[in-house]
């Protein structure tokens, strides 16, 4: 009984408060000013606390350019996070990969120098953006970033109001996520033998503390004549039915013209019947296809078409 009559007052106390509209103005200056209060209140605690944990896990010095301030009610809340341990960042990378075509005649014989040129930075903001975490997520550096990040949305949205608490951690995850690299031009010799899908990889020395790597994934151009499958080297060759079925003989262009000399190809008179005209035959040659690191070749295979 006695519990319901003092609820009952409090709450015709409260009515006639806030019906009066000098009183009610009282109040809410009141009530916003022990909200800002608590709130520093909290913010500072937490930025003590976290510095309390990042001197005991020893943590690294964070760098100077993700180092940001994010004031709420005067307060720097970027202190939740700058504190935050980094012992493991050095250890995560940046890799951007990107697909260059390079002539099968290069891969075939080799080329000194080429330069390799990274074209994924040159595009639009958005695009360049997009890169940029689509590199951190290749080298684990985006799940670490993310890690902390959600620390510091969970102590802002426990204070604050939902969408500041987002807006805070989109903020925290954009600058903490290394620049995109400023190296456009790489210089590297191609192998004699190479072939499609080998990865060619370039450390970016300007990106320090962070390793930063540039990955560029070699791509066959298409050639009019020759292609490659495994060791073999195929090469298309379209004679007329007549030589087909009297024989002829077949003077190939090398795929490297410069250095090696043109390829004789026999075709005796009988080899192709009357039913072969209008398939594609195949004549191996021994010894004249892709080359192998073990300084031997595979095979040519001529496809012969009967037009």
């Amino acid at each position: 009984r006695k519990k319901e009559e003092e609820q009952f007052k409090k709450i015709q106390l409260a009515y006639e408060q806030l019906r009066d509209p000098i009183k009610r103005q009282h109040y809410d200056s009141q009530l916003r000013s022990r909200i800002s209060k608590a709130a520093t209140n909290s913010f500072q605690q937490a930025a003590a606390h976290s510095a309390m944990y990042n001197q005991y896990f020893h943590s690294a010095t964070r760098s100077s350019f993700t180092s940001r301030a994010f004031y709420v009610n005067g307060v720097d809340i970027s202190q939740l996070w700058n504190n935050l341990p980094r012992q493991q960042e050095k250890r995560c990378k940046m890799i951007y990969e990107q697909e260059v075509s390079i002539p099968l005649q290069d891969l075939y014989s080799g080329k000194a120098r080429h330069v390799f040129t990274l074209d994924s930075i040159n595009t639009n903001k958005i695009i360049s953006v997009w890169n940029r975490y689509k590199a951190a997520y290749r080298g684990g550096f985006l799940s670490q970033v993310l890690a902390r990040g959600l620390v510091s949305f969970a102590l802002a949205a426990n204070q604050l109001r939902m969408p500041f608490a987002v807006a805070i951690f989109v903020g925290y995850i954009y600058s903490n996520v290394p620049p995109p690299v400023t190296t456009q031009s790489f210089i590297s010799d191609i192998l004699k033998g190479w072939k499609g899908g080998t990865k060619l990889t370039f450390q970016v020395i300007d990106q320090q503390p962070y390793c930063t790597l540039v990955t560029f994934i070699l791509k066959e151009e298409l050639h009019e004549r020759y292609s490659r499958s495994g060791d073999d080297l195929i090469a298309q060759v379209t004679i007329s039915k007549a030589k087909a079925l009297n024989g002829c003989e077949i003077m190939i262009p090398a795929l490297n013209s410069k250095t090696e000399l043109p390829i004789l190809v026999r075709i005796k008179p009988g080899q192709f019947h009357e039913e072969d005209c209008s398939t594609t035959n195949k004549i191996v040659v021994k010894g004249r296809g892709w080359p192998k690191r073990n300084g031997s070749r595979g095979d040519l295979v001529v496809q012969v078409h009967v037009r």
